[in-house]
């Protein structure tokens, strides 16, 4: 090249040389100059033609010199300007294609060939698009006509192909100013998947938020507006979410309620924490309505507020109901206070005392307030907390109600309670708790004996009376079953107490007939003695029989 460029110089220059004396023979001679003229020309005549073409030559030879430096530079600089952008574009971690207007092949690089698993060799510079395309289509990396390709390469958000392995290229098509056109291919699998991935934690997280039964709402600290709220948000206000989002706490509560929600944002924004907990009463369309209200500040990466996140409950029904458990609650214990039984709850795992009542005082010899958290041990004697313990125990392995009477020491003495215990289970039905009422039977069993000893016994003497005797009579009778037993039956009847009573009273007569019941029965010995009627006696006496009788018929006359 550089030789056809000196030939191209020199037959320049000579062209050159040659136009100057021409030009310089006709300036002198206008018109046809004929070669016989030129030797008539005087010397000093020509030598200044000769010297002015000469001058001309070398003018026009430097200026074609200059010309050819300057176009072999031109040259360079393109060929490494050629040579840097194919650098550039082969070190692209997308594919480039470029094609000119003809729609032939001029550039693709390295990573292009590398994604289609293709070699230079196969895709030559000045090969048509659509011979690249079928190479692509034999290879099983295009599903597509030349045409849906271009077709969909163009669109603005371009083309995403799905190669067999798996991998995932975006492909975008434009044109050129030249007419020429440029495709870039850019392997977006990982793209791809971290946008699946995203958009399926997404949901996920858009589910379980929609999903939680507790309200939830976010608002931008910039203007206060909600940019989220889920299903329960919805279900409470009585609003959809498109009515939610993007409006503030003025344009969907009443002006009372907006201004509570505002002062709990800022209280949430001031706080050190960055969490505000509160409880608000909010009026919604079916009354005022008690949140009880837990706000986050969310931070962005620089620690700047950004969000205001809040989770609210509705509590109204819950504060009713704490409110009546509250009264019930009081209402029990003062009924249970009162109860005319003293009442304990123990815990069975520890035997802990859990509750008692005013009436337990008196068996626990303390303040019921001193009582609860001790155990038996700690509050009755050694004997008496063995006793009980070892009851407890007992009831407790038989479950349900265990109803028994023993003593218990107290200020005043040892009393006799019934007990009754009932043992309470858990949802695992293993017993929990262990509840005890104790009754003082001590009065009521003294007042049956009392009773008890009055019906069969006479009230003078303190004899048995002729009930409690045929009783005798008639054990005694049942208890013979053979011819060996004997018994004897004997009747004291006393003469002239009717006239003891008329002359002396009846006082003194009382006082005879309690003198005469203190003989017989110490006379008797340990027979049985009753007063059947005012002046009868009856004795029942066993062993060999008619002697025994007769010897305490002596007797009872000798100390009457």
């Amino acid at each position: 090249m550089t030789a056809r460029i000196r030939k191209a110089g020199r037959g320049a220059a000579c062209a050159a040389l040659s136009t100057c004396l021409f030009s310089a023979a006709a300036n002198a001679a206008p018109g046809f100059v004929p070669a016989s003229y030129i030797g008539s020309i005087e010397p000093e005549i020509l030598w200044e033609l000769l010297i002015g073409g000469f001058v001309v030559a070398a003018f026009t030879c430097a200026t074609a010199l200059w010309a050819t430096s300057m176009l072999r530079k031109q040259r360079r600089a393109h060929r490494r300007k050629n040579i840097l952008v194919d650098s550039v574009l082969n070190k692209l971690q997308q594919g480039v294609v470029i094609a000119d207007a003809s729609g032939r092949i001029v550039f693709c690089n390295d990573r292009y060939l590398a994604m289609y698993d293709l070699t230079r060799a196969e895709v030559t510079p000045g090969m048509p698009g659509r011979d690249l395309l079928a190479l692509r289509r034999a290879r099983g990396m295009l599903d597509l006509t030349n045409d849906e390709f271009y077709r969909n390469a163009g669109l603005p958000q371009g083309y995403v192909a799905e190669l067999p392995d798996g991998r995932c290229i975006q492909v975008k098509f434009s044109r050129l100013a030249n007419g020429g056109t440029i495709a870039t291919h850019d392997d977006c699998s990982e793209l791809r998947r971290m946008s699946k991935e995203l958009s399926t934690t997404k949901q996920f997280l858009e589910s379980v938020i929609d999903n939680i039964p507790v309200c939830v709402a976010a608002k931008s600290i910039e203007d206060g507006r909600y940019i989220l709220a889920n299903r329960a948000f919805e279900t409470l206000s009585g609003l959809s979410r498109d009515k939610i989002i993007g409006a503030t706490a003025d344009q969907l509560y009443p002006a009372r309620s907006a201004a509570s929600i505002r002062e709990a944002d800022q209280s949430a924004l001031q706080s050190i924490t960055g969490a505000f907990q509160s409880e608000l009463t909010v009026e919604l369309g079916r009354g005022d309505r008690i949140l009880a209200s837990n706000r986050v500040v969310a931070r962005n990466e620089h620690g700047e507020p950004e969000f205001l996140i809040a989770l609210f409950e509705d509590v109204t029904n819950r504060r009713a109901l704490s409110v009546e458990l509250e009264k019930t609650k009081r209402f029990l214990e003062l009924v249970i206070d009162n109860i005319p039984v003293a009442l304990t709850v123990q815990n069975t795992a520890d035997g802990r005392y859990m509750l008692a009542n005013r009436g337990a005082e008196i068996i626990l010899n303390r303040r019921r307030e001193d009582a609860t958290g001790l155990t038996t041990g700690e509050i009755f004697n050694a004997k008496e907390a063995r006793l009980i313990a070892e009851r407890d125990e007992l009831a407790i392995r038989k479950g349900g109600l265990v109803v028994e009477e023993h003593p218990i020491s107290t200020a005043g003495g040892l009393r006799l309670f019934v007990t009754r215990r009932m043992t309470v289970t858990d949802e695992a039905d293993q017993a929990h708790y262990l509840i005890k009422t104790h009754v003082d039977v001590t009065d009521r069993r003294q007042t049956e004996a009392r009773m008890a000893h009055m019906a069969y016994h006479d009230g003078l003497t303190d004899l048995p009376n002729r009930d409690a005797f045929l009783k005798s009579l008639t054990q005694m009778i049942e208890a013979c079953d053979n011819a060996v037993d004997e018994f004897a039956v004997l009747s004291v009847d006393l003469d002239g107490l009717k006239e003891i009573n008329d002359v002396f009273g009846h006082a003194i007569g009382d006082k005879l007939l309690i003198e005469v019941a203190r003989r017989i029965e110490w006379a008797s010995r340990g027979g049985v003695v009753a007063r059947l009627s005012g002046d009868e006696f009856g004795l029942i006496i066993d062993g060999p029989q008619p002697a025994a009788a007769r010897d305490l018929a002596s007797m009872v006359a000798k100390a009457l």
